[in-house]
Parts: structure tokens; C-alpha cells; sequence
């Protein structure tokens, strides 16, 4: 994960994911204030990050 820059969504969606692993996307995406399918693209994309 060395290098990798991360924006203050992707801050967020790692700080929410931490507290509750289990959320639901579309959960997740009202919380962080974006519509479902860039959420997810969001999350795979760290999910890919190593």
C-alpha cells in the first residue's frame, strides 16, 4: 500500500467498513453521500489496493 493516495471518501468508506464490516452498500453510500454504483466501484477499488 506503499504510495497509494486515498481522498477523503476513501477515508471515510475505510473509517465506516471498520466500524461496521457488515454494512449494507447502499447503507454505505447514503453515509458517505454518493449514489450506490460509485460506492461499490470505490470499495472494490480498495478492496484491490494492497
Amino acid at each position: 500500500m506503499a504510495g497509494t493516495k486515498f481522498d477523503k471518501i476513501d477515508l471515510k468508506i475505510l473509517k465506516i467498513l471498520q466500524e461496521n464490516s457488515k454494512i449494507t452498500n447502499l447503507d454505505l453510500s447514503k453515509k458517505i453521500g454518493l449514489s450506490p454504483a460509485p460506492t461499490l466501484e470505490r470499495v472494490k477499488k480498495l478492496e484491490q489496493t494492497e
